[in-house]
């Protein structure tokens, strides 16, 4: 099975917010870099359509990860919901949005998976 890079993709109202395409294109260029993979999640309620946006881009897989308790950003549903994705997706990184809400979360977030964090990468070379 092929290693793969994760990118998080952030919505609001149904609406992918730009950086998200940002994150999904430095996903593809480290995928391409080092022969892995490219995968985006999405959290939300109500979020099929945002899906179907991410899926025209080219990945190996969407996943929507949709719940009601995801309509309403919070950085406990938020890391929960990831933690729980993570528990069975083990990509090899993982690339989050450059926003106000990731930095809210991804201490979080690192801290239930036990792992490091790295924020305020603005390039990445082999």
């Amino acid at each position: 099975m092929a290693e793969t890079v994760l990118a998080i993709a952030e919505q609001h109202s149904g609406q992918l917010s730009r950086v998200s395409l940002e994150t999904v294109a430095a996903a593809q260029a480290i995928a391409q870099q080092m022969g892995w993979q490219v995968e985006v999640a999405v959290l939300g309620s109500g979020i099929a359509a945002v899906a179907q946006q991410l899926a025209a881009f080219q990945t190996t897989g969407v996943y929507a990860l949709e719940s009601p308790q995801l309509a309403h950003y919070t950085a406990d549903a938020y890391t929960h919901a990831l933690r729980s994705f993570l528990s069975t997706h083990t990509p090899k990184l993982i690339l989050l949005p450059h926003t106000y809400q990731v930095r809210d979360f991804a201490p979080a977030l690192a801290l239930a998976l036990q792992t490091t964090v790295v924020s305020d990468v603005t390039a990445c070379k082999q």
